[in-house]
């Protein structure tokens, strides 16, 4: 049986104790040595398989890391909306806050001055049509037209001086209760927020007096505290 150099692989012949072709010490059998063909194709093929399970690995790894980037950016994203939703509820919550603080201090003063309107109303329309009295509702001290009368004075705006009581206006609903005798000889007005804590606090009075009156919990009336 032919043997083979382990170190160059060319066949061994009979002759001394070094190989003729590398000239290294012969060592070997025919039992655990390849033929040159074996080796050969071996070496071919190794180069081969270990880069295709390179690639394949590289393929794997790539598809791992891909995968995981893409998680992780869709998970930073919904993360980033979340925190996007919550910063604008709160920012919108805190917005209609200051507004609604902002606008109620300005709604309060223009009801006092919308009762102050009517109260001055009230006095002109007694001394214009002395045998009517006070107007006994808004719409009277009102109205629209040409020429002034006991039933559309025109005196003050068509906002406040509504065809049908409670007649609203920046937040706050007026209405006149008229009193008794004729000529009607007394009158008083109130002022009802529309929206508890969105469009006013207090709620306020007038009557022939002329004094403001208020009350933080519910319509005010004659024995409120009067504004200063």
């Amino acid at each position: 049986m032919a043997l083979y150099c382990v170190h160059c692989g060319i066949q061994l012949n009979d002759e001394g104790s070094f190989c003729h072709g590398c000239g290294k010490p012969k060592v070997g059998t025919a039992t655990n040595l390849a033929a040159p063909a074996a080796l050969d194709a071996a070496q071919e093929t190794f180069p081969q398989q270990v880069a295709a399970s390179t690639r394949g690995e590289s393929k794997a790894s790539f598809s791992q890391v891909f995968s995981i980037t893409w998680k992780a950016l869709i998970a930073l994203l919904l993360i980033s909306l979340g925190i996007g939703f919550i910063y604008f509820m709160i920012t919108s919550v805190e917005t209609e806050r200051e507004r609604k603080l902002s606008i109620i201090p300005e709604n309060e003063a223009s009801a006092v001055g919308s009762l102050r309107t009517i109260t001055t109303a009230e006095v002109v329309y007694a001394s214009t049509y002395p045998r009517k009295g006070f107007a006994p509702d808004l719409n009277t001290l009102g109205g629209t037209g040409t020429t002034p009368s006991s039933a559309q004075a025109q005196l003050i705006d068509v906002v406040l001086g509504c065809a049908t009581m409670p007649c609203t206006k920046n937040g706050y609903k007026f209405t006149i209760t008229p009193g008794a005798g004729s000529p009607l000889a007394s009158y008083s007005v109130n002022a009802i927020r529309v929206t508890v804590g969105g469009t006013g606090n207090r709620f306020f009075y007038s009557d022939v007096s002329g004094v403001i009156r208020f009350n933080n919990t519910g319509p005010a009336g004659p024995t409120d505290t009067a504004l200063e």
